[in-house]
């Protein structure tokens, strides 16, 4: 885990074995154990919760 510029990257490593199954897709989860809403930062009117903003992800074949 990195952390710069406010972001924090994750980099790991998905096992091949994974990756194979009969129907050729992958699912993966994100599981979050803390939200906020926005009203708590500055929206004084949106109280619904929010836990997870993705920029970017990368996957790589080694």
């Amino acid at each position: 885990m990195n952390k710069s510029d406010g972001r924090i990257t994750f980099n790991g490593i998905i096992p091949k074995s994974a990756l194979e199954n009969e129907y050729g897709i992958s699912t993966i989860v994100f599981e979050i154990d803390r939200t906020i809403s926005p009203s708590s930062l500055t929206s004084p009117s949106d109280d619904q919760k929010l836990g997870l903003a993705i920029d970017r992800i990368e996957i790589f074949k080694e």
